[in-house]
């Protein structure tokens, strides 16, 4: 790649003359953590008439266009850190992420002495943003006390924020906060306000208990405390697919939010890794919610990894935040926080709480160094992709792939074979209900031809998919698959199965069932990749490979049919299981 570089005090502009066969995204990143240390504020890109423009790694850091060939970006002042003051907390969240530092550790905290030298070093090196989190951070009320005292007396003054559950919050704290010349708000996790649910959520499904102990009651009492104090508050929501995300649950939010006088709601993600795997039917994509409220929402602007928008007419502002690791570990390093905890770990990565600096021997700009590093290894791997197991779908126009019945029971003795030979691990997950048509010709009868509405669990609206089959007579379970070029989205299932019947296609399959992703590690690993496909309570499942399969552990049977045909004998007459269904087991209608 051929680029200069030009600085005119806090301004950048990068003249692009080639960007054949490299990507530009890793160099961009680190061209703006380096530029951002010099205190420049703005990168305008330049590209040369007959240089192409990689337009979607521009989107995905944030470039916005100013002509045809040239985007500009502003660098963000923000320098944030986050302090897990504790591990310990007063509630259970059954999806408890616990700030990816393992919380479940018993911790001995580190000398206030050696915390306050850190503190030290945040303000020399300008960190401006500072958060107070857990575990529980109000369960540390004194100890927040001290800190704060000691920031004023060296006159570290960043904008503070905390995100606390609000339950513990007394009025000597909020009196202290009151008289903190900086910024103080906070983010209260409140995830529900039905007073059921909420107490299902936070006592990881507890039976419901007296009014003399309701925590829902108890926090919002103290958010009013909070407004009489003029502090600001926001509310954050985690979307949970069946608990409050039904649109009476949203208006819900937003009309006691209003009440309240909180300034903001935000809705985030919930967290999906390889271990909170069981929580996927909890999952629900901020897109759907978009698709949900439509022009309910004003659009005021985004940012790396949220959008901000404004409720109807009213002053309530609504941020939609993708959680860090969703936007890949090769963008890491321009989203994350410092994140240190109370024993004076510093961890650079979200996922992997065991890749920690102890800030008690090692300066916090060492620290962040060998962090920088860590998390430059992980980009390597998983470039566009991180640990989560939630990721686009997309749609090819023409893929051949091999496909094998499997006993349900050899799906663990089949993946542990491949998982020490080539390194497999799970990549992603799918859940999916799939709704076939079919005009009665022999093409759809037999499944040669399809056309199918396929809609993920967590998703709100479907996406109409045409397909044609042709298998391999010679029984090796080749199948070669062509997709249609439209693959429009459809937002009411009944209105599109009324408009087909109209025109002679009916239901002919319904069906639900899981798909697990495992690869190689690594962004541009080209081994051995193959999905696993279940329906509940079957005895065979569905093996998909980008190749033959030669001396498998166990037994595998070519398919020698399309995956539909064998979809449809698998499932017989299976119904689908609907998502609200399985999530209502715990919770109250």
């Amino acid at each position: 790649m051929k680029w200069s570089l030009d600085i005119n005090t806090n301004a950048a502009k990068v003249q692009i003359a080639d960007t054949a066969d490299f990507d530009l995204l890793p160099k961009l990143v680190a061209l703006e953590l380096s530029l951002g240390q010099q205190q420049v504020r703005t990168i305008t890109l330049e590209f040369d008439s007959d240089t192409p423009i990689p337009v979607n790694r521009l989107v995905r850091l944030d470039y916005q266009p100013l002509t045809t060939r040239t985007y500009i970006k502003t660098i963000p002042t923000r320098r944030a850190v986050r302090f897990s003051i504790t591990e310990k907390c007063n509630y259970r969240c059954f999806f408890c992420h616990e700030e990816g530092l393992e919380m479940g550790l018993t911790r001995r905290d580190a000398e206030e002495k050696t915390v306050f030298r850190v503190f030290d070093q945040l303000k020399a090196l300008g960190y401006n943003d500072f958060t107070f989190t857990g575990g529980e951070p109000l369960l540390k009320p004194r100890q927040i006390l001290r800190y704060l005292d000691y920031m004023q007396q060296i006159e570290y003054l960043p904008d503070i924020k905390f995100v606390s559950n609000g339950r513990a919050l007394n009025q000597t704290l909020i009196e202290r906060l009151k008289s903190y010349p900086g910024e103080i708000r906070f983010n209260i996790s409140m995830h529900s306000l039905d007073a059921d649910r909420y107490h299902q959520i936070v006592h990881h499904f507890a039976e419901r208990v007296s009014s003399t102990t309701d925590d829902l009651a108890r926090v919002n009492a103290n958010l009013i405390r909070l407004r009489e104090a003029n502090i600001p508050f926001k509310l954050n929501f985690v979307l949970l697919k069946g608990i409050n995300t039904d649109l009476q649950d949203i208006k819900q939010i937003f009309d006691a939010a209003l009440v309240m006088g909180a300034y903001r709601i935000k809705f985030l993600e919930l967290l999906i890794t390889h271990k909170l795997k069981h929580l996927y039917p909890y999952y629900y994509r901020l897109q759907a919610l978009e698709d949900q409220l439509g022009d309910q929402l004003t659009f005021l602007k985004t940012g790396q990894r949220r959008k901000l928008y404004q409720y109807r007419d009213t002053p309530l502002q609504v941020e939609l935040q993708s959680c860090t690791c969703s936007c890949g570990c090769n963008v890491c390093a321009l989203n994350r926080d410092v994140n240190f905890t109370a024993e004076l770990r510093y961890f650079p990565c979200f996922l992997h709480p065991e890749e920690g600096t102890d800030l008690k021997i090692s300066s916090l700009t060492d620290a962040v160094d060998a962090g920088a590093t860590y998390i430059a290894d992980m980009a390597h791997h998983f470039g566009d992709h991180s640990p989560i197991i939630i990721r686009d779908h997309y749609l090819t126009r023409q893929e051949v792939a091999y496909y094998y019945e499997i006993a349900t029971a050899n799906i663990a003795l089949f993946l542990k074979h491949y998982a020490l030979r080539d390194g497999l691990e799970l990549e992603r997950h799918r859940q999916l209900s799939e709704y076939y048509f079919s005009d009665g010709s022999d093409a759809f009868a037999t499944f040669e031809y399809v056309r199918k509405l396929a809609i993920n669990t967590y998703d709100h609206q479907a996406t109409e998919i045409t397909q044609q089959h042709s298998v391999d007579a010679t029984g090796s379970g080749r199948i070669e698959t062509s997709f249609g070029i439209e693959s429009p989205s459809i937002a009411c299932i009944d209105t599109y199965q009324c408009e087909m019947a109209h025109n002679g296609f009916q239901i002919v399959l319904e069906t639900a069932w899981e798909i697990d992703y495992y690869g190689q590690r690594g962004s541009s690993a080209a081994g051995l990749s193959v999905s696993i496909g279940r329906v509940s309570d079957r005895d065979s499942a569905l093996v998909r490979s980008d190749q033959p399969i030669i001396n498998p552990p166990c037994p595998l049977k070519p398919l020698t049919q399309p995956v539909p045909a064998w979809l449809s004998a698998l499932t017989e007459s299976c119904s689908i299981t609907t998502l609200s269904a399985m999530c209502s087991r715990h919770f109250a209608s």
